[in-house]
């Protein structure tokens, strides 16, 4: 008992946040709130700073667009600058992920109004944050709404989300799995959907094997309120569906899968809501 006690004081006093959790600092940001507008944000470390993204915030010419920020490695602030800004377009966008060498990168969606369609496209930046390049693909579609993305071998880039083709009917939406290269060039793309019921594509993790794990939602969009429930599909490496599972039976509101990973035994594990 002794000895175990002088351990972790030794480990305390080396590096107190495992052993007890202490916070380093606490602090609001951005700090300058009134050029972020709304939105919900991701932070991704690296071993200079921290990176923060919003996930399309709103801004006082009415648009929705991305910003980038930094955080220095002691909680003070660093830089906020604007990544994609459109006078007359929306961006939608997720937050970081970090690729295999670890520049960062994130899928986005542009609308457009005039006539109305949206395309997708992919940002990469490397580790000081400077922007290597931004593709957007010269594919029309009526909705598209990119809402993950996943790094893989040779920094490929596989992006999920949820696609309509027309305007009159929401039970025609479908998961759409799409292939980058290492530049944003689509490489392939495939879509799903098995039954009535519209789908949606939320989260997707790389399995062990090279294929995909995907969560999303079932949606009854003949009720009203709309009534959804958790959906999970496993994809090979080449996008062939493999299985899908739907969990418990339809509820009121949004229910999709939130998160979704392999875990060690080689099972999955998902989050979501109810």
């Amino acid at each position: 008992l002794r000895l175990f006690i002088n351990i972790l004081f030794i480990l305390n006093m080396v590096c107190p946040s495992i052993v007890f959790g202490q916070t380093y600092f606490n602090m609001r940001y951005p700090p300058d709130p009134g050029t972020w507008g709304r939105g919900s944000f991701s932070v991704v470390p690296t071993n200079t700073k921290y990176f923060i993204s919003s996930w399309s915030v709103g801004n006082l010419d009415g648009r929705y667009h991305q910003k980038v920020g930094t955080i220095n490695l002691d909680g003070t602030a660093n830089q906020n600058t604007d990544s994609l800004h459109y006078s007359d377009k929306d961006i939608v966008v997720r937050g970081f992920k970090k690729t295999i060498d670890g520049s960062l990168y994130q899928s986005f969606t542009i609308a457009h109004y005039n006539p109305i369609y949206n395309q997708y496209g992919i940002l990469k930046y490397d580790t000081n944050g400077v922007s290597l390049f931004q593709n957007v693909d010269t594919t029309q579609y009526y909705f598209i709404y990119i809402l993950d993305i996943v790094s893989v071998t040779n920094n490929e880039f596989v992006s999920l989300g949820t696609v309509q083709l027309g305007a009159t009917d929401p039970s025609d939406q479908k998961i759409i799995l799409i292939k980058s290269d290492s530049l944003g060039n689509e490489i392939w793309k495939k879509t799903f959907k098995y039954n009535n019921y519209g789908h949606k594509g939320q989260c997707i993790a790389l399995c062990k094997d090279g294929g995909y794990i995907i969560g999303g939602a079932e949606v009854d969009y003949t009720k009203f309120p709309i009534y959804e429930r958790p959906l999970v599909m496993k994809v090979d490496s080449t996008g062939k569906m493999l299985w899908r599972k739907t969990y418990g039976s339809y509820d009121f509101g949004n229910t999709p899968v939130y998160g979704i990973t392999q875990t060690q035994d080689g099972g999955y594990a998902f989050v979501g809501a109810v």
